[in-house]
């Protein structure tokens, strides 16, 4: 199948996802619209890696699977449908050999220039709704600097529950357990202003 030609066109769900499992390259969906993915940079990769080599023994022993950047995530609101490569995704459930996930336990998504609005607003809103069956939490995570936001249901509201910077880590109530900010920035080379 070609490539649709315009982000202006409209396409529906079964056609973006036959065309998406035949394509190369990733693209997102929202409404109708398909969005090429863009690429990352060395930290984005390293702070993915180290967060999912931080989780991997508390995810076994809860029998939750990890996805890094490759597992679909199908967001349904009232208002729109959406399909998302979250940087990094938890998913705790029944097991399956499918290409997408429906809810998730806990998101990452590592900002850089070109994505933060997008993982700030955009996903921030479709987040909630992917995370509520599992009370989960989203992870948003600046490669400049060392600062994360963790955002998470309490209850039946979904609010910012931890801004770090310069603090030690943060607690993650979804997987119980906490994440420090030096497992998180391991080898992280952040560029000097000049």
């Amino acid at each position: 199948m070609a490539k649709p030609n315009s982000p202006l066109e409209i396409y529906p769900e079964e056609q973006y996802l036959k065309w998406e499992r035949s394509s190369e390259i990733r693209h997102e969906y929202v409404n109708g619209r398909i969005f090429d993915m863009a690429g990352g940079t060395r930290n984005n990769g390293v702070i993915i890696t180290n967060i999912a080599g931080a989780l991997f023994s508390r995810t076994k022993t809860m029998g939750c699977d990890q996805f890094v950047s490759d597992m679909k995530l199908r967001i349904q609101s009232k208002q729109k449908v959406s399909y998302r490569y979250p940087d990094f995704m938890v998913y705790c459930g029944a097991r399956n050999n499918k290409d997408i996930q429906n809810s998730a336990r806990f998101l990452v998504e590592v900002l850089s220039p070109g994505t933060r609005e997008v993982d700030c607003e955009t996903k921030l809103e479709e987040y909630q709704e992917a995370l509520k069956a599992q009370k989960g939490e989203y992870l948003i995570v600046d490669s400049s600097c060392q600062l994360v936001s963790l955002w998470g249901w309490k209850g039946d509201v979904f609010l910012e529950k931890a801004a770090c910077h310069g603090e030690p880590g943060i607690m993650l109530d979804s997987l119980n357990t906490g994440l420090s900010m030096s497992d998180i920035y391991d080898t992280v080379e952040f560029l000097s202003e000049r």
